[in-house]
């Protein structure tokens, strides 16, 4: 039931129509796909004996997602090596291979990702602009706004307001990271899981590769919040950056400005 549901969201993405939510106005946050095909700009999470690919969208649990991929490869198939990363990507100098470089056996693989509702993303996001120093999240917040108003600051200058530029991958639309060339989401995404739902989602996808007694592991782990990588609601993660940016937007208007803004991501991912 659990793939089930995962595979269905797949199937609405794909069948999305992206272009013609991106016309409702300048509210609404732009998409831009990468030019080689779905992911290249971001990290991919492998394991190879498995032919499953794990796409990272920021801030919506990726780094346990990733984390706990590798270590059942690791544990099942001493994959992959312990100097090598597991990663697919252009940016990160750990990454063994590029998505073009390595496309020739990953377009057989299984893909997935999972996804987070738009607004508590958004908020996640925002703290990782902060904790990183980003220029238009500091500058935003330089006359001392705070909460809501913060919000609807950053949302505006960091997503809405950029015209050319592209906005910082930790809050840019999670469907951005899913595009081929053509705006249509890659057809090789086979599930699509909500982060909200990992203790089950992510075991379903365990025991269909991995086989049933480490996706009772993996749930159970998931449970004790053993495999949560970092948290940025707690002070042991980044704890010097200032508590305005952990946002709680609390204000309905704000929200709703927040939703639109991330149109594409509430249609197409099923929130």
């Amino acid at each position: 039931a659990q793939l089930g549901a995962m595979s269905s969201r797949a199937e609405r993405l794909q069948l999305c129509d992206t272009a013609s939510l991106l016309r409702l106005g300048p509210q609404v946050a732009q998409i831009e796909p990468d030019g080689f095909h779905a992911a290249d700009d971001t990290e991919i999470a492998v394991c190879a004996p498995a032919k499953l690919a794990f796409i990272h969208t920021y801030k919506s649990g990726g780094t346990t997602i990733a984390g706990s991929l590798h270590q059942l490869c690791r544990t099942m198939f001493d994959s992959p090596p312990q100097n090598e990363s597991g990663l697919v990507c252009k940016h990160n100098p750990s990454c063994a291979q590029s998505l073009p470089e390595a496309w020739g056996l990953m377009a057989n693989y299984t893909w997935f990702t999972f996804v987070r509702e738009p607004v508590s993303k958004f908020e996640s996001g925002v703290f990782e602009l902060a904790r990183r120093g980003v220029p238009c999240a500091m500058h935003a917040a330089a006359d001392g706004k705070a909460g809501d108003e913060l919000a609807l600051n950053i949302l505006h200058r960091c997503l809405l307001g950029l015209h050319d530029q592209r906005p910082n991958p930790h809050i840019k639309p999670q469907v951005d990271f899913l595009l081929e060339p053509n705006y249509r989401a890659t057809p090789l995404l086979k599930y699509v899981g909500h982060i909200e739902n990992v203790t089950t989602e992510w075991p379903a996808i365990v025991a269909r590769f991995f086989g049933a007694k480490p996706a009772a592991q993996v749930r159970a782990a998931l449970l004790e919040d053993e495999l949560h990588a970092r948290d940025g609601t707690g002070g042991e993660y980044a704890n010097n950056v200032p508590g305005q940016f952990r946002l709680q937007i609390t204000n309905e208007t704000v929200r709703r400005h927040v939703l639109r803004a991330y149109k594409v991501d509430e249609v197409c991912l099923d929130y």
